[in-house]
């Protein structure tokens, strides 16, 4: 059974946004107002504790399971482990996709989210953040049909 894990930092901001534009939650044809962004259930919300802890956020169109997880600054050994541990264990990767959303993420959603999750200025972070997550959100949208096509071609094998 193939799963999505879409994966930043603190699963607070753009794997939360990436998940909810995969499941239908954001729209793809049209840039969204920042209060969508900021309004979605668990946009700036979680918890230092949650990170490294997948969350599911829904099945997609094709009942495919879809989280988001944060990996703090050790996305690249976390990864090279989870898919070490797919090997030991003999679960083929093709059933996880591991996406890192991190990487469409600009400096203003960078300094919102700090201002947020690790100042506690909530009520200034999640704004900034949301504008920045506003500003980059073609980007995810992309980023997420790519994701959509390769989960069609992993489900059609």
């Amino acid at each position: 059974m193939l799963r999505i894990f879409y994966s930043c930092y603190g699963s607070a901001h753009s794997s939360i946004l990436a998940s909810a534009i995969h499941l239908g939650m954001l729209p793809a044809d049209r840039r969204p107002s920042w209060r969508e962004i900021i309004g979605l259930p668990r946009f700036d919300r979680m918890e230092n504790r949650d990170i490294g802890t997948p969350i599911f956020i829904g099945r997609d169109d094709r009942g495919v399971e879809v989280y988001a997880i944060g990996f703090k600054n050790g996305r690249y050994v976390l990864r090279q482990a989870v898919y070490s541990l797919l090997r030991i264990y003999g679960i083929p990767e093709r059933e996880m996709l591991l996406i890192n959303s991190l990487a469409y993420v600009n400096l203003i959603t960078r300094f919102g989210g700090y201002l947020s999750r690790q100042l506690g200025i909530v009520s200034l972070g999640r704004q900034l953040a949301g504008f920045g997550i506003w500003l980059s959100y073609p980007d995810f949208v992309a980023m997420v049909q790519e994701v959509r096509a390769r989960r069609d071609a992993l489900l059609s094998e």
